[in-house]
């Protein structure tokens, strides 16, 4: 049972490799239709200008960390502050590459839950001043019972796709 009370701890380390402690201005990446979640990694395409110009920018200066937040749905236009939930996660650009004529091609991987508390900046880029947030999950029969249900439906799931396999 030790197992599930390890699903619920924060990251141990409080910095960054590189980087040390966690800055306190962060840009901001929208996102549409996908939320990253701390240790989760996400694949994007980034197609936007501004937000290819910064990832460049962060990738070249070797410090690729940025703040990247849902964007409110519905919201045909360019992302701004106004159209941004204010609670997303800091994360780690771990690979980019670019799509001919798509955009870029870029891998991240959440780092920690921040709160979006004010904007700093929309010019170049998106930037915003953000908080560090912290789970405080207690842990009792019903998030056990939880985590061993959706454990036993992965399970399932995993069992019928290996069936299903073309050989």
């Amino acid at each position: 049972m030790g197992w599930i009370k390890n699903l619920f701890k924060p990251p141990a380390s409080s910095t960054i490799s590189g980087i040390g402690n966690y800055p306190s201005v962060l840009t901001a990446l929208p996102l549409k239709d996908a939320v990253l979640m701390p240790e989760a990694v996400l694949p994007l395409l980034v197609s936007n200008a501004s937000s290819i110009a910064s990832m460049k920018n962060f990738y070249t200066r070797n410090q690729p960390i940025l703040a990247v937040a849902m964007k409110k749905p519905r919201e045909m236009h360019l992302a701004t502050w106004d159209n941004l939930y204010h609670i997303g996660c800091m994360a780690k650009i771990t690979k980019i590459s670019e799509v001919e004529g798509q955009g870029l091609s870029i891998m991240i991987k959440g780092i920690r839950k921040v709160r979006l508390d004010e904007k700093v900046s929309e010019q170049p880029f998106l930037r915003a001043r953000v908080t560090y947030l912290t789970e405080e999950l207690e842990l009792n029969k019903q998030i056990y019972a939880i985590t061993h249900s959706v454990r036993d439906i992965l399970d399932k799931m995993a069992r019928l796709s290996y069936h299903n396999l073309d050989t």
